[in-house]
């Protein structure tokens, strides 16, 4: 079961220039007892911000603009059981997964 809430106050979602992020997601692994094996909490929080720096005017239709971004993310895990969390389902560090 998976919870997410966000707020969004990015001027654009896909190629902001301004504005912030927020999204926190809760996740609850093994609440099928019989069909699931493991047992574990996970918490994923994820913040951005974006702020212009130059934004110039080069002709009708293109500026040259300069976009500054911070992003932050915060996960972890915690087993319900004292069964370690299976490997294929562990945090890592800068992956896809």
């Amino acid at each position: 079961m998976k919870i997410k809430l966000s707020i969004d106050d990015r001027d654009l979602a896909h190629d902001p220039s301004k504005g912030w992020f927020f999204s926190q997601e809760l996740s609850f692994f093994g609440l099928m007892p019989k069909i699931e094996d493991e047992y574990f909490f996970q918490s994923d929080t994820k913040g951005e911000f974006y702020v212009t720096l130059l934004d110039y005017p080069v002709s009708e239709i293109w500026n040259l603009k300069f976009v500054l971004g911070f992003y932050s993310g915060f996960s972890f895990q915690v087993p319900l059981e004292k069964k370690p969390i299976g490997f294929d389902r562990l945090l890592y560090i800068d992956g896809a997964f």
